[in-house]
C-alpha cells in the first residue's frame, strides 16, 4: 500500500469470499486499472475504474456497486458522468487495490484474462462471479417466433478474448446450462470498421429459470426485465429501466430488495 492508501484507510482483504468474487465478476465485465507515469512528476499514478450506462445502470452502481466496494474494501469510490456521454464512471486511484487486483488474477488490457482458480474453488465463488459479470457485461431479452412476440428468453454476452469465453462456457456447462458459443464472428461498429468477437448464448424458459435459482441479477436493468417476462409472458423490447419500473410498480423509486422479492413472486 501507498502512504495514502493508509491515511485513508484501505483494507485489503485476507480471504476470497462471495462479495470479492461477485466483484471480480463486475471488473472482469466493465472494470478496467493501470498505472500511468505522471506529468512532470515522478513515480507512477495508479487507477481503477468501472463503467457503465448513465441511466440504466446508475441504480445499480449506487445502491449495489458502491456498498460492495466499500464493504470490501473501506473506500468509497468517485462517481462520476462523462460529458458528452452516456456514460457513468466510479473511480478509484490506489497503489495497493492495482497489485491485489493483479496479484488475483485481474489486469488490463483484459485480452488475456481467465478466469481465476480461486473462483473455480467452490460454486457459492462461481456464481457470484458469473452474476458480477453478467450484471454488467451480458444482456437479457426475448425474442420473437412466429406469432408470438418477445418471448423466448436469451441471455447473451459478446467478447474479444477467445480463451475466457472459453472458460466461461465449460463453467456454465458443467454447472447446469445448455449453452450456444459462436468464436470468430466478425461484427462492424457503427463507423463501419470490423471486429472479432466471441459469443455466448444462454437460450429458453429453463436455462432462464436455472439462472434465477442458482445466478440471479443484482442489476435492476435485467431484474425488470425477468419480472416483466414473469408477470406478463413477454417483455417489451426497446423499454429502458424506468418505462419498466413505471410498467411493474408505478413508480421510479425503488430498492434492490424489492426487485429480488418480486422476481420470486411476480404475481404480487
Amino acid at each position: 500500500m501507498s502512504y495514502y492508501d493508509k491515511r485513508r484507510g484501505l483494507v485489503l482483504p485476507k480471504q476470497p469470499s462471495e462479495d470479492l468474487a461477485e466483484f471480480f465478476g463486475v471488473i472482469f465485465g466493465d472494470g478496467f486499472c493501470n498505472k500511468y507515469k505522471k506529468w512532470k512528476r515522478s513515480g507512477w499514478e495508479y487507477k481503477f475504474s468501472i463503467t457503465g450506462h448513465s441511466t440504466d445502470d446508475l441504480y445499480y452502481f449506487k445502491k449495489h456497486l458502491i456498498p460492495l466496494i466499500e464493504k470490501l474494501f473501506n473506500i468509497k469510490p468517485k462517481l462520476m458522468k462523462l460529458k458528452g456521454q452516456k456514460t457513468i464512471r466510479l473511480l478509484i486511484r490506489s497503489r495497493g487495490l492495482y497489485y491485489f487486483l493483479k496479484d488475483l488474477g485481474f489486469s488490463s488490457p483484459k485480452d488475456d484474462l481467465r478466469v481465476p482458480s480461486w473462483i473455480c474453488s467452490k460454486k457459492e465463488y462461481i456464481f457470484a462471479f458469473i452474476r458480477g459479470l453478467a450484471d454488467t457485461d451480458f444482456s437479457l431479452r426475448f425474442s420473437s417466433r412466429g406469432d408470438k412476440k418477445n418471448f423466448y428468453p436469451v441471455i447473451c454476452t459478446g467478447m474479444k478474448n477467445e480463451a475466457l469465453v472459453r472458460d466461461l462456457v465449460r463453467i456454465l456447462k458443467n454447472i447446469g446450462f445448455k449453452v450456444y458459443s459462436r468464436f470468430g464472428v466478425k461484427v462492424y461498429d457503427k463507423r463501419g470498421f470490423e471486429s472479432i468477437t466471441n459469443r455466448i448464448y444462454i437460450n429458453g424458459k429453463r436455462n432462464l429459470e436455472l439462472w434465477m435459482e442458482l445466478i440471479s441479477f443484482k442489476n435492476p436493468k435485467h431484474l425488470t426485465k425477468y419480472i416483466l417476462w414473469k408477470k406478463y409472458g413477454f417483455c417489451p423490447p426497446f423499454t429502458n429501466l424506468e418505462e419498466r419500473l413505471n410498467m411493474l410498480v408505478g413508480r421510479a423509486r425503488f430498492e434492490i430488495a424489492d426487485l429480488l422479492s418480486l422476481a420470486t413472486n411476480p404475481a404480487s
